[in-house]
């Protein structure tokens, strides 16, 4: 079989969907892989000789045009030449590439979706009924078709942009729901391991004082600036940075953190803080006690199958959906990011390294993880799907848009 993978380009979707494709390529089955040209070096490395062409110089395949007109028609057109390229049996689309649903739907290639770590953040940026549905129809517009929302009802419910199948990056004891709606499935955290530089690991083990707890912080403040949330513009949010480091300063704790702030990167830090612009958390959480997060699907995996609880501090939807199945798992702390103080943290971080049961729960949950071999059953489960959707499916497009 032949399935094509379309996906974002930022580490928390191209990396599941990498380990799926190797799965798959290891049981003989063809595989390419179509995102922006900066995943290029990472596929080669890994022997994923993919057919089609990488796309450059545009938010096609970014995060941050997931919900932009341009981007989305941009993306569809790159999927189009993309299966005439390779002529896939599957398209493999990830969460938010919202161009691979509405390309398997114009073109009748059958479609799965590799979802985030919650069912509501995978569900919701998809659905018709809320901003998703403009974009959709102005592409409709923008190729001359015309739109009716009810072509793209599916088994997931009506009205969403999820395909003919979701795998859902979770398990049922975090997730707390144990009946997913049809031809949805949990298939673990599908993570991508990939290799640490031994620099970095000497710079680490210089840092690292054995006697100290550990903090792994994953700082962003991209959404200080205004924003945009699912199609609408937001203000930014409060930067929690000056507080945390009056907070720590003094105390008998190690912070080791990744920022996107170059200005906090070349600044000076308390003797007790390790900061760079990149910590890949698989250098720091087997050393680590607590995570300090906004909360992505990347860091909640990363620090469940750790074992370790975090002190989430949401801002955009996706954390907000993680704040609530992690704080309902009974695995993590969430603050008001408006109400933040130096002296709520410190009282949060003492509490959370003290607290024995978030750190019992983050360890039942670490199980159910391991548990499940995210990779071989998704290749399962697409292997399953292929056979049954694929046989006697059309091989071209079942309305031709004029791409």
């Amino acid at each position: 079989m032949k399935f094509l993978f379309c996906t974002l380009k930022e580490p928390g979707y191209i990396y599941p969907a990498i380990k799926i494709a190797k799965e798959l390529q290891t049981r003989g089955h063809e595989v390419a892989i179509l995102s922006d040209e900066q995943v290029g070096p990472i596929i080669n490395d890994l022997n994923i000789h993919s057919p089609v062409d990488l796309v450059g110089n545009g938010p096609a395949f970014t995060a941050s045009g997931w919900c932009a007109n341009h981007a989305v028609v941009s993306q569809i057109s790159h999927i189009h030449r993309a299966l005439h390229q390779f002529n896939p049996d599957v398209l493999v689309g990830g969460a938010l590439a919202l161009g691979a649903p509405i390309a398997s739907q114009w073109f009748g290639v059958p479609l799965v979706t590799i979802g985030l770590g919650t069912w509501e953040s995978t569900y919701q940026p998809h659905s018709l009924t809320g901003p998703t549905a403009s974009i959709v129809r102005w592409a409709h517009q923008f190729f001359g078709l015309p739109y009716y929302p009810d072509q793209y009802t599916n088994p997931q419910g009506k009205d969403v942009l999820l395909g003919d199948m979701v795998l859902l990056r979770s398990v049922p004891d975090l997730e707390a729901i144990y009946s997913l709606p049809e031809n949805v499935y949990f298939i673990g955290d599908c993570q991508w391991d990939f290799p640490v530089s031994p620099t970095l690991i000497d710079e680490l083990n210089g840092f690292i004082n054995n006697n100290w707890p550990v903090i792994y912080v994953l700082h962003n403040n991209r959404f200080s600036s205004p924003f945009k949330d699912n199609g609408n513009w937001r203000p930014g949010f409060p930067d929690y940075w000056t507080h945390l480091m009056t907070a720590v300063v003094d105390q008998p704790i190690q912070l080791i953190v990744a920022t996107n702030d170059d200005h906090i990167v070349q600044g000076l830090q308390p003797p007790n803080v390790f900061v760079r612009k990149f910590v890949p958390y698989q250098a720091v959480l087997p050393r680590a006690n607590v995570v300090i997060a906004a909360g992505t699907t990347s860091i909640m995996h990363g620090s469940l199958t750790h074992g370790l609880p975090l002190l989430l501090l949401p801002v955009h939807s996706e954390a907000k959906y993680i704040r609530d199945v992690c704080v309902n798992a009974g695995v993590a702390i969430a603050l008001d990011i408006y109400k933040v103080t130096s002296e709520l943290l410190r009282e949060n971080i003492q509490l959370m390294l003290q607290d024995h049961t978030l750190h019992k729960n983050a360890k039942r949950i670490q199980r159910a993880f391991k548990s499940t071999e995210g990779d071989k059953l998704a290749a399962d489960l697409l292997e399953q799907f292929a056979d049954e959707h694929v046989s006697g499916r059309h091989h071209e497009p079942l309305i031709a848009p004029a791409i």
